[in-house]
């Protein structure tokens, strides 16, 4: 049986305010194979007189934290076998504390379905995406620039199409940097708003729910 991934003891003990030595005795009698009542009922001079409250919350915690360090192995070693792991990009997934900023990380080198910007990528956009993204001086008039550019492609394009396929592969670039979607998801919290309408169905149907057939709550007072 493989053991599972090691976690900061002294992480789980500073969030739900207990001392190190009642995680580690707490857990080791969970990893036993011992039951919450069992451990509340009969081990209490091993915990220190924990609850069943306190003991699900170390196995709750302790559960998601075991779930990100192997997470966190498994791409790990993907990057590596892809030859795109960095001392940085490997630094920021050992720091990630949360499943989302991981997958935030891991966003821009997983594999992905065909979208937009993929096929502008096939299509040779790429190069041209990369000097507007450097800011550099040869692309400062960038339909001129995106001319020469179709002169050199295998296939025949517009420079309409050139430049579209350069915003798609921009647009998800920008999209998957980890600060960017930090940003987003905080402003979607604060600002955001659940809103409902009425579906096209026949008058005398949905009466149940017509409180939300023009409904409008800010995210911040949904309970």
């Amino acid at each position: 049986m493989d053991r599972p991934p090691p976690i900061n003891l002294n992480r789980i003990a500073q969030e739900l305010r207990l001392s190190k030595l009642q995680i580690g005795n707490t857990l080791g009698l969970l990893d036993a194979g011992n039951t919450v009542p069992f451990i509340t009922r009969y081990r209490k001079e091993v915990t220190g007189n924990l609850d069943e409250e306190k003991i699900r919350e170390i196995q709750s915690r302790t559960a998601y934290l075991r779930q990100l360090a192997d997470r966190k192995m498994t791409i790990l070693r993907t990057l590596k076998a892809q030859g795109k792991l960095t001392k940085q990009l490997n630094s920021q997934i050992e720091q990630a504390n949360t499943a989302k900023r991981l997958e935030d990380l891991y966003l821009p080198y997983k594999p992905k379905k065909l979208t937009l910007a993929t096929t502008a990528k096939k299509n040779g956009f790429e190069t041209l995406a990369n000097q507007v993204w450097d800011m550099e001086t040869t692309v400062s008039d960038l339909e001129q620039t995106a001319s020469q550019y179709v002169q050199n492609l295998h296939r025949r394009f517009s420079i309409e199409e050139v430049l579209v396929g350069v915003g798609h592969i921009l647009a998800e670039r920008i999209s998957e940097l980890p600060e960017i979607r930090d940003i987003l998801r905080t402003l979607l919290w604060k600002l955001g708003s659940l809103v409902t309408s009425r579906a096209d169905i026949p008058e005398k149907e949905g009466a149940d729910y017509q409180d939300y057939f023009d409904y409008s709550e800010s995210l911040t007072s949904i309970p």
